[in-house]
């Protein structure tokens, strides 16, 4: 019986350490996903910037 538990514990760690990987590796891809959302937003906040500069500018004329 002791053989038989360990063939199972062995079984469930391999199990966990495959279901661990996938996890680490969706984490790593939710972090790409935020940082690309991070930048992008910086990039639109520039953007909308450069029009209410524009704004300013067309409305003094």
């Amino acid at each position: 019986t002791e053989v038989k538990n360990n063939c199972l514990n062995e079984k469930q760690f391999n199990q966990l350490e495959r279901e661990y990987s996938q996890y680490e590796q969706e984490i790593q891809d939710l972090n790409k996903d935020i940082e690309h959302l991070e930048n992008a937003s910086e990039e639109e906040i520039a953007e909308l910037r450069s029009e209410i500069s524009s704004l300013k500018t067309v409305s003094r004329i």
